[in-house]
């Protein structure tokens, strides 16, 4: 998710299943402050950090609650 600093973003109630990205954040690349909730991460994968989400912003939070993460996996973390 990208953006302007400042800004925010809520994801509820969403499924990522077996995204895959050539870098950083196999389903979420964040750059702005995120909270999730009921929200299922499952096979998700990437080639750097970040196998479900990396989160890049610099000043933003991630916040993640009544989540669920299984069988995601990154090289690097």
């Amino acid at each position: 998710l990208l953006g302007e600093s400042g800004d925010a973003a809520t994801i509820t109630g969403t499924t990522f299943l077996t995204n895959t990205a050539g870098g950083k954040g196999g389903a979420l690349y964040l750059r702005v402050a995120v909270d999730i909730g009921n929200t299922l991460f499952q096979g998700n994968q990437a080639t750097s950090s970040g196998g479900a989400i990396y989160n890049g912003a610099s000043d933003g939070t991630l916040t993640v609650d009544s989540s669920t993460f299984r069988y995601n996996r990154s090289s690097e973390g």
